[in-house]
């Protein structure tokens, strides 16, 4: 495994969430370090930005060959301001839904997810914040 194509699991994974919600589309996401254009307020409507956060690798177990590497889809979903929160909780529950204790397999590489968690961050500039936070680890050997 190598962080590259555990990367490319994960947006895999998220991509088919998109293509599986009827809130948003792919021009609607945002990804780390990627060009993105996006109106502030108004009308625009609902639109998320992701980021695949790596944390630590450690040895899976005492004698053992295998690394585990843990991390966070952090998935910030967005509405305009003043429109109130249902459909950033709506899709939110759809990412639940998506990756609680879901396996992603790409090209060889298996991402297992964890339970989700659901946080309201608020206003933020012309747009109200909702962040899902998908833990994930997998396994190198």
């Amino acid at each position: 495994m190598t962080f590259q194509a555990a990367h490319n699991t994960i947006r895999n994974h998220a991509l088919a969430l998109v293509a599986e919600s009827s809130l948003l589309g792919t021009d609607d996401v945002a990804w780390d370090n990627a060009p993105f254009s996006r109106q502030d307020g108004g009308d625009a409507g609902l639109w998320c930005r992701m980021a695949v956060n790596m944390g630590e690798s450690r040895q899976r177990d005492l004698g053992s060959l295998v690394a585990r590497t843990t991390g966070i889809l952090l998935i910030s979903v967005f509405v305009p301001a003043e429109t109130g929160d249902k459909l950033a909780l709506q899709f939110a529950d759809e990412a639940v839904t998506h990756f609680k204790s879901a396996k992603a397999t790409l090209s060889g590489t298996v991402v297992q997810f964890e339970t989700p968690s659901v946080r309201a961050i608020g206003l933020r500039d012309s747009w109200w914040q909702v962040n899902v936070a998908c833990p994930f680890f997998t396994d190198d050997a």
